[in-house]
């Protein structure tokens, strides 16, 4: 067992673009899952006055940014510093809402669902198997 390297260090969190930060939600997204889940969601950041609207439907997501759906199920107001420390675990979702750093309108249930459709990855697996 030789462990894991952290891949993810603050610095590049932060230097990461929003839409290179949706790829690899994107990358993350378990299809077989989330095939027949119809999720719309919005994504204020209002720090960096960036908006973006994401849809996962057929196994896929897809992002716009300087869109909002009209009918999203759910819309995630937050700053891109919030959104940065809750990625890298240093504060939870719900303590940033508490803090009144972030807020979600709509159903929040849906921004939970999105979430659990997320995979995760060993950092050494197998290339080729037998």
């Amino acid at each position: 067992d030789l462990g894991a390297p952290k891949t993810f260090s603050p610095d590049v969190i932060r230097a990461t673009p929003l839409e290179m930060f949706f790829d690899l939600l994107a990358v993350r997204l378990n299809g077989p899952k989330a095939a027949g889940t119809v999720i719309t969601l919005n994504a204020v950041f209002t720090d960096i006055d960036e908006t973006y609207m994401l849809t996962v439907e057929n196994g896929v997501l897809h992002y716009a940014k300087d869109k909002q759906a009209s009918s999203a199920d759910a819309t995630l107001t937050m700053t891109r510093a919030a959104l940065d420390d809750v990625v890298l675990g240093e504060a939870p979702l719900q303590d940033k809402m508490t803090a009144g750093e972030a807020k979600i309108e709509g159903d929040a249930n849906k921004l939970v669902e999105f979430l659990s459709l997320m995979d995760t990855f060993d950092f050494w697996f197998n290339i080729v198997t037998p």
